[in-house]
């Protein structure tokens, strides 16, 4: 059986992550300008996925403390974030975020891994230190930038370990290995076969569903579970799962992608 589930699993994979500068053509980028008048954060959401507010906390000698509070527009979790900011200052420290790249007066935040997820109305923090000459001016509302590509083969490793088999039930897990040289964040995973996972761990199903009675197959989501959510070069992940399958089991891997 462990030969069967090899076979299987060297199924194309497609991969999304997480760049550091912003190159893709389409990608909205936060515009500078503070945005004034009565609009509510509901028609902002249409254009932008999080507001920005902020306190400078302290001043000395041509420097401020800064804490930035990001709030989730969006009808939906935002997994990763990272920002672009117009900035008329410079960035000394930052604590809860790093800054990826300064450019022509222009930050790239990226979040910590402690805060990198913002549920729906919920909010992250960060703080920085930044030396200015003027009064501190932020965006009121920015987009969150992310782009996809596709991965290579040599990219990723899956492998799955049966545990053991009773009646119609299978234990066993698959592990994740990020073999390319960019972390990967947020992982998620499609698969289908001819079980049903009756129970799961270290990872999270999002949807699932039978699409013809008659062929028993049935189509999984999944996703990580927050604190194994990313894979460092060269690091695994793996989750484990109880499925129940009348027959020989077959899975396939449909699109594995981290953001």
């Amino acid at each position: 059986m462990r030969n069967q589930w090899k076979k299987l699993l060297t199924s194309m994979l497609i991969v999304c992550l997480l760049f550091s500068s912003i190159v893709a053509a389409g990608v909205k980028d936060v515009k500078a300008e503070q945005m004034i008048g009565e609009n509510t954060d509901s028609d902002m959401s249409e254009e932008y996925d999080v507001k920005l507010t902020y306190d400078v906390t302290g001043t000395w000698d041509g420097h401020s403390n800064v804490e930035v509070k990001l709030t989730n527009i969006l009808d939906e979790k935002i997994e990763d974030w990272e920002i672009k900011i117009p900035a008329d200052f410079e960035i000394k420290n930052i604590w809860n975020a790093k800054v990826i790249s300064e450019q022509d007066n222009e930050y790239v935040i990226h979040n910590a891994d402690w805060n990198q997820d913002i549920d729906v109305k919920g909010s992250v923090s960060f703080g920085m230190m930044v030396q200015n000459d003027a009064k501190i001016k932020l965006p009121e509302y920015c987009t969150v930038n992310r782009i996809c590509v596709s991965a290579e083969e040599e990219n990723y490793k899956l492998e799955y370990t049966e545990y053991s088999n009773w009646d119609d039930k299978v234990n066993g897990k698959i592990t994740i290995t990020n073999t390319s040289d960019k972390r990967i964040e947020d992982w998620s995973l499609m698969l289908d076969g001819n079980f049903q996972i009756e129970n799961i761990w270290n990872a999270v199903i999002t949807e699932s569903f039978q699409e013809d009675d008659e062929q028993d197959t049935y189509y999984y989501d999944l996703e990580n579970a927050v604190y194994n959510q990313n894979i460092e070069v060269g690091q695994s992940v793996e989750f484990g799962f109880i499925i129940k399958c009348q027959d020989k089991v077959e899975i396939i891997m449909n699109c594995l992608k981290w953001e």
